[in-house]
C-alpha cells in the first residue's frame, strides 16, 4: 500500500477514535456546550472542524476541503443529522458513535436508539485511497 494512503487511513481512524470520544456519553454534554456557539446551519464538517478534529485534514483550509471531499452528498446529510440530533437533542444531548468500514458500494446505516446514535459509513475501496 502507498505509504499516502497509510497516512490517511490512520488519520481517519484518529478522526473517529477523537468523535466517539467528545460524543461518548461521558462527554457529550460537554461537546455541545462547546458547539453551542456554532451556526444555525452548521454541517458536520463545521461541527468537527470547530472541535479541532479536522486540522490535519485541511491545510488548506476548510472551504477547499469541503470541495474536494469524495462523500456523496446523500451521505454528508446522515453525517449532518446525526451530529446535530446529538448535540440538540432534548431534553439532554445524545451520544453519537460512528464507524468506518470499507464495502464494495458507499453506503450509510443509521440506527437510533433512546440513548445512542450509531452511524456505520461504508467507503468503497476504490475512494479510500483518496482523501474523503
Amino acid at each position: 500500500m502507498p505509504q499516502q494512503w497509510n497516512k490517511t487511513r490512520d488519520q481517519r481512524q484518529t478522526l473517529v477514535k477523537n468523535i466517539n470520544s467528545a460524543f461518548s456519553q461521558k462527554r457529550i454534554r460537554n461537546t455541545a456546550k462547546r458547539l453551542k456557539r456554532l451556526k444555525a446551519g452548521a454541517d458536520f464538517l463545521d461541527i468537527t472542524n470547530a472541535l479541532g478534529f479536522l486540522k490535519p485534514f485541511t491545510p488548506h483550509g476548510l472551504s477547499a476541503y469541503r470541495r474536494t471531499l469524495t462523500i456523496p452528498s446523500h451521505i454528508r446529510r446522515f453525517l449532518t443529522l446525526s451530529f446535530r440530533t446529538a448535540i440538540l437533542h432534548k431534553p439532554y444531548p445524545m451520544p453519537l458513535r460512528i464507524a468506518i468500514v470499507v464495502g464494495k458500494a458507499e453506503a450509510a446505516q443509521l440506527r437510533v436508539t433512546d440513548g445512542l446514535i450509531s452511524l456505520t459509513l461504508t467507503r468503497s475501496g476504490r475512494r479510500m485511497d483518496r482523501r474523503g
